[in-house]
């Protein structure tokens, strides 16, 4: 018996020191964050497209903001610095959004295209021509491909953010008065598309707010 006990004993020591040695998560933080835009380059705000996007780190935002000329550039803030850097100044531009590293910034280029740039700054690229006239709102999936819509009576399209041929991804049913499918945001785990279904009379009162099962197109 003193033989068992001695054995318990030492099995209960052992398991309180590997439970003490354990990884536990770290403690959920409140975060407060101001941004507050430098006095010549003040924060551009449009009526249908967002003009601010946060990386998925948080550790960036990318803004439209107004330049001295009138027209809006892009401009990358980190959120532990109080300086900017020019992401973008060749026309105006917006609607930025994020790749899902945070390694790129795709927009809308006043070419009515859609672009990408290095978040660190660099020549900007060329995705594709858009079908329309401008982009209402866009998502980057971890597949490496953009969804977007477009202000042009029409669903959402997809495109390969490498560059290649545009796709239709949903249909309009004009039988319910749809007019657009604007504002696509992918869910965590790329399996399904939120949006915003505007109907041919524009209120707001009449917008539906959906869900697209990317796989089955429910």
């Amino acid at each position: 018996l003193p033989f068992v006990a001695v054995l318990v004993a030492g099995g209960v020591l052992v398991g309180l020191a590997a439970w003490a040695m354990w990884p536990t998560p770290d403690p959920p933080r409140v975060t407060r964050v101001a941004i507050n835009p430098v006095a010549d380059q003040p924060l551009v705000v449009a009526t249908n497209t967002p003009d601010l996007a946060l990386s998925p780190d948080g550790m960036r935002a990318v803004y439209s903001a107004r330049r001295g000329d009138g027209r809006a550039a892009l401009v990358v803030r980190t959120l532990d610095q109080l300086g900017t850097t020019m992401l973008y100044q060749e026309g105006s531009a917006s609607g930025p959004f994020f790749s899902p590293d945070g390694a790129w910034v795709g927009f809308n280029a006043p070419d009515r295209t859609i672009k990408r740039a290095a978040v660190t700054g660099g020549q900007a690229l060329t995705v594709s021509p858009l079908p329309g006239t401008i982009m209402v709102g866009a998502t980057w999936g971890e597949d490496d491909t953009i969804i977007f819509g477009d202000a042009a009576s029409s669903g959402l399209w997809t495109v390969p953010a490498g560059g290649g041929t545009l796709r239709p991804l949903t249909t309009l049913d004009e039988s319910r008065g749809e007019f657009n499918h604007w504002w696509p945001e992918l869910l965590p785990g790329g399996e399904a598309v939120l949006f915003t279904i505007r109907h041919a009379v524009p209120a707001v009162d009449t917008d539906e707010i959906v869900v697209r099962h990317l796989a089955t197109g429910e």
